[in-house]
């Protein structure tokens, strides 16, 4: 075995070519430059003795540098090939492992929702031909009209005819929007995607990125910190998996953050403030984000549909649903149990509830914990409020030499030469001893997966919280900070990816798309501007709204309408408060959930 590998190293050497251009390199090469050089220089031939130096120095010193690439071949190139080759088998397998995830999202479904969800992925990933989006708004909307119009007015928006596209819009708004108000009551999402598509002037460049999952990254580390799975939807997982195609394929992503220099005890509170307003966003998110898994489990799981949960609800509303389909599902537990159904028959509905169960409490919890961490905050907010009453310690600071104030900064996000092997060598032998193995079949019609629907969903869960375990300290993945920005950048368009790829194929595919992924900070340096004027009461003056937008591409537009709803606020005479700085937390009527009930318990004792 180790002859064959120096027998192999020798070869892509080809030594003998590498040996035949140092002897002549070393010969006439030396003699002739060494023979010119001397007389130039001294007017006379060169002696023996300094020719046969220069000529043995020469091949000593390409005979050592000839050893040394030997060795260096035979034991760490050896191994970096090895990392190059798990590399590329890895950005194959996850590339293949999205499309299956993809794939476990419709299976879930049923008839009729099974037809829509699959029409919404083709909708939210792939640049479909005119026909596709005919077949795609056709399935999503049941109406062929809705179809054909939406197909219209794709093909003019290809051609950039945008004046016609404005005349279709005014045509079939009527007809549009009582469609839209049809749908709104079963499918949210449908209605949303519906009326979004239809008012789109111009067409959206995908190859510039996609929106991420909202609080994604949330919801994997709540999963990490409980160890349950479930709180991980598969559109979590779907999310996560191309956040390590982009990291391993090489992508920088963007992160800007903010940070006060100055005043000692103003340094303090704003700390203070920063800390308590990560706690209570942690605090509000541990509930919704466990609210939502509910949701997403109950749809896996397969005992109910969109029907019954629809999408798009916020959380107070959804809750509602929730809790009607946990007691549906204890009625249906406790009438087979009165049918005198055996217990291996009323196994998987048991399953399922006391899943949903363990769920339902944690976000109780999570809730109840919400009233501690908003009196800390509202409590920082106080503290903060009476030190930065003075505008010019909390001035935006426009230069590097201004001592005091918010100081901007920018820095990057990526995985190291170093990190990136532990990540690959850590995923290359999950998927190849972890048993992810039979997720990455090609699922033919008619073909029986080897394992069952919701272990395979638990495979993928699993890889998530073992993939993030790993990440996090390389990155800091845990951080507020970090995963506030994360949440700001696009993910990669992957409407290219197919099946039939080589991992070849997909490794080149993924190293393109990085380097065409929007890395803009333009929603980052916005949403930090939000948090500035509205938590921290730091005004924008005309110099610091020009700065973020030069700087970092901020719209002009939404830092002085973000300046002039803070302006409107504080003319009402209402003060900061935990509620308004977290525009994109929860419904806070969740905080006093319905506490679980006795019947489900009692279903579960049967």
């Amino acid at each position: 075995m180790q002859n064959s590998r120096m027998f192999r190293i020798l070869r892509r050497m080809r030594f003998s070519k590498a040996l035949m251009q140092l002897f002549w390199t070393a010969g006439p090469v030396t003699a002739i430059g060494l023979t010119l050089g001397y007389y130039i220089g001294y007017g006379k031939m060169p002696p023996t003795e300094l020719m046969i130096y220069f000529i043995s120095f020469t091949v000593f010193s390409g005979l050592t540098g000839l050893l040394a690439k030997f060795v260096y071949d035979s034991t760490r190139g050896h191994v970096q090939q090895q990392r190059e080759q798990d590399s590329k088998f890895i950005t194959g397998e996850i590339g293949s492992l999205v499309l299956d995830v993809r794939n476990l999202q419709i299976e879930a479904y049923e008839g009729p929702e099974r037809k829509r969800e699959a029409a919404l992925q083709l909708i939210r990933r792939v640049e479909l031909s005119p026909y596709g989006t005919y077949l795609a708004f056709t399935d999503l909307t049941g109406d062929r009209k809705t179809g054909l119009i939406m197909s219209r007015m794709h093909i003019y928006r290809k051609a950039g005819l945008f004046s016609y596209v404005n005349n279709l819009q005014n045509r079939f708004r009527p007809y549009i929007t009582e469609k839209t108000g049809l749908l709104e009551t079963d499918s949210p999402d449908t209605a949303a995607i519906l009326i979004t598509r239809f008012e789109q002037t111009k067409g959206t460049s995908l190859r510039q990125g996609v929106e991420r999952e909202p609080f994604f990254l949330q919801r994997i580390f709540a999963a990490v910190e409980k160890d349950d799975p479930y709180l991980i939807t598969l559109k979590d997982a779907e999310e996560f998996l191309i956040l390590c195609l982009e990291l391993i394929s090489g992508r920088e992503l963007p992160v800007l953050f903010f940070s006060y220099r100055g005043n000692w005890a103003v340094a303090e509170a704003f700390d203070t403030l920063e800390r308590s307003r990560m706690a209570y966003r942690i605090a509000q998110a541990k509930g919704s984000n466990r609210i939502f898994a509910l949701a997403a489990y109950l749809r896996e799981s397969g005992v109910c549909d969109e029907t019954n949960i629809p999408k798009g609800l916020a959380p107070a509303e959804l809750a509602r649903f929730l809790y009607q389909e946990l007691d549906r599902l204890s009625e249906t537990i406790e009438q087979m149990h009165a049918k005198g159904m055996s217990k291996n028959e009323k196994t998987a509905h048991k399953l399922v509830l006391e899943n949903g169960l363990k769920l339902y409490e944690m976000a109780v919890k999570g809730y109840a914990d919400v009233g501690k961490t908003r009196e800390r905050y509202l409590s920082a907010v106080s503290g903060w409020n009476r030190l930065s009453s003075k505008p010019d310690r909390i001035r935006f600071i426009q230069n590097r030499w201004s001592r005091r104030g918010i100081d901007v900064n920018e820095t990057s996000l990526s995985l190291s030469s170093e990190h990136k092997d532990e990540l690959v060598r850590h995923l290359s032998w999950y998927f190849r001893q972890g048993g992810i193995a039979p997720l990455l079949k090609a699922h033919h019609v008619g073909e029986v997966p080897d394992t069952g629907y919701n272990d395979r969903c638990e495979a993928v869960r699993r890889l998530v919280i073992e993939t993030a375990v790993i990440l996090d300290p390389m990155i800091g993945l845990s951080k507020p900070e970090i995963r506030r920005n994360l949440n700001a950048t696009k993910a990669m368009y992957l409407g290219e990816l197919s099946p039939d790829l080589t991992a070849v194929q997909k490794q080149q595919l993924f190293e393109r798309l990085v380097q065409e992924t929007d890395n803009s900070l333009s929603a980052a340096a916005e949403q930090m501007a939000h948090t500035m004027v509205n938590v921290y009461r730091i005004p924008l003056s005309d110099e610091a709204v020009n700065f973020l937008h030069l700087s970092y591409g901020a719209s002009r537009e939404k830092l002085r309408l973000i300046t002039e709803q803070a302006q409107e606020t504080a003319g009402t005479g209402t003060q900061s408060s935990a509620l308004q700085t977290l525009p994109d937390g929860p419904d806070t009527a969740l905080s006093k959930l319905r506490p679980v009930s006795a019947q489900w318990r009692k279903a579960l004792r049967t």
